[in-house]
């Protein structure tokens, strides 16, 4: 199992995608099965019944991907790797990769979906990245490899993979 952590926006769901595809694996990502499990999206969910009962739903997602024990690439919701043991989860069943960049860099990706997004209302989009990293990055930073998604190239985050393949 292949994890991709960091924040929204940074392109979890896309290259897990595109790995998946590329590798002949199943890609699951952690926000759209909630989704799916409940009936509701991540902002309605975060909206009725707070952020601590989305935690819990992410949580049994992330358990459920782990009990599998198949190859897959899975892109996890922003927080998850922060709460409950999910980290050390992840890093037991798998091989964990922190996808970074620049707090500026997502909100260019962010934009016009933002307001979708509950943990990132309010004040300055590129504020309240700064104030997430700085809460998750010594977290995201226990990750076996970091890439960073602005100026590392596609040629080192393939080997990365490929390594990561190895032990599926």
């Amino acid at each position: 199992m292949i994890f991709l952590i960091g924040l929204s926006g940074v392109g979890k769901t896309y290259w897990g995608a595109k790995l998946a595809s590329q590798y002949g694996v199943t890609h699951y990502d952690t926000d759209s099965m909630v989704e799916a499990t409940t009936g509701k999206s991540v902002k309605e969910i975060f909206e009725s019944t707070g952020e601590q009962a989305f935690r819990h739903y992410e949580q049994h997602t992330l358990q459920q991907i782990i009990s599998m024990q198949q190859p897959c690439i899975v892109s996890c919701g922003g927080g998850l790797p922060v709460f409950a043991d999910n980290m050390q989860a992840m890093l037991a069943a798998g091989c964990v990769v922190y996808l970074k960049a620049s707090t500026t860099f997502i909100a260019n990706q962010l934009k016009g979906t933002a307001p979708d997004r509950p943990l990132l209302q309010g004040s300055d989009l590129v504020d309240r990245l700064n104030q997430l990293l700085e809460s998750r990055k010594n977290i995201y930073e226990m990750a076996h490899y970091t890439v960073d998604v602005e100026r590392q190239a596609l040629a080192n985050f393939d080997e990365i993979i490929s390594r990561c393949i190895q032990t599926l």
